[in-house]
């Protein structure tokens, strides 16, 4: 089973735009942990029989959402109310941040663990303080494939074998189509700050070749072709649904 999820990790609204635009053609769901607020974030608001839409909040000292883990999520969670999964932004994480992420009733995924090329991975729901949260870790990333030896935007491996495939893709990284970190690092030394990066800059340093772009029109057009797409909550939920707990027995 193959999932796209993004980290909107403050992308210009018209990275966001791009990705959305091709999703929606194709009817393509997916989950997106939203940094900010932006014209764009709401346009995804638009599409909401497509696009789910979670947090993900930064936890690290100087962080733009606050200064303590109860800052941060308050932060958040006003940016996404609707929030029903979560991704730490760097995969921050302790047993003080699950806890309070599963005392959160709202909060149904949490997708902070990252296990590239796991076989045979699936969804764990955990009990924690009384609570609940349903643990989903995501396969891959870009900026994880492009630190290989060698770099593979092929999907074939990918979908090959059984399991869940959760996808990781950035916004910005999709619309470079990057293969290093190169052309996203120049453009933030451009501007003030990543959402003011100008269009016709980005699309100069556009890579040409193989990268995240590659792979991301692969697998939109493999769930296309499917007929079946999913986003994280959609996962979680039908797996509790099929749970011993959840049928009594």
């Amino acid at each position: 089973m193959l999932v796209i999820t993004f980290d909107i990790d403050w992308a210009p609204d018209f990275a966001i735009d791009a990705a959305a635009a091709q999703l929606r053609a194709a009817g393509v769901r997916a989950t997106w942990f939203v940094t900010h607020a932006s014209p764009a974030v709401d346009r995804l608001r638009e599409s909401p029989d497509l696009f789910e839409l979670g947090i993900h909040p930064n936890f690290f000292a100087h962080s733009s959402h606050g200064d303590s883990l109860e800052e941060v999520l308050d932060h958040v969670k006003r940016l996404v109310p609707e929030a029903r999964s979560i991704r730490s932004h760097g995969l921050y994480h302790s047993s003080r941040v699950l806890a309070a992420i599963a005392r959160d009733d709202r909060l149904e995924v949490d997708s902070s663990i990252f296990l590239p090329g796991h076989p045979h991975l699936r969804p764990v729901p955990l009990r924690l303080g009384g609570h609940s949260i349903t643990r989903i870790p995501y396969f891959w990333s870009e900026e994880y494939e492009w630190e290989l030896e060698r770099p593979n935007w092929s999907l074939d491996p990918i979908v090959a074998g059984e399991g869940l495939k959760v996808l990781n893709f950035h916004p910005i990284h999709v619309f470079l189509n990057s293969a290093d970190g190169a052309p996203y690092q120049a453009l933030k030394a451009a501007a003030p700050s990543l959402p003011d990066v100008d269009v016709a800059l980005a699309q100069s340093k556009i890579n040409p070749g193989s990268g995240t772009r590659t792979l991301f029109d692969r697998a939109v057009d493999h769930l296309r072709r499917e007929g079946t797409s999913r986003t994280l909550v959609d996962v979680a939920r039908a797996t509790n649904d099929r749970s011993p707990s959840a049928s009594g027995t």
